[in-house]
């Protein structure tokens, strides 16, 4: 995405009107400011379970932008 931004919408004169960001819900919450991951240990439980207040302060951060 970032080459078809930087070069073709560039050079062709496109200019996008919006973009989708697909993620999973774990990738959310580690950029929302969860725990640590360590190699070679489980999960903490903010990753496996449900928890929305990880999901939202990422959210709420992406949507100020």
């Amino acid at each position: 995405m970032e080459k078809f931004f930087n070069i073709k919408c560039r050079y062709s004169g496109l200019k996008p009107q919006a973009v989708v960001l697909v993620a999973t819900a774990r990738a959310l919450k580690m950029h929302g400011g969860g725990p640590d991951v360590v190699a070679g240990q489980p999960l903490s439980d903010e990753y496996t379970k449900e928890n929305l207040d990880l999901v939202e302060k990422v959210l709420s951060f992406s949507i100020c932008l």
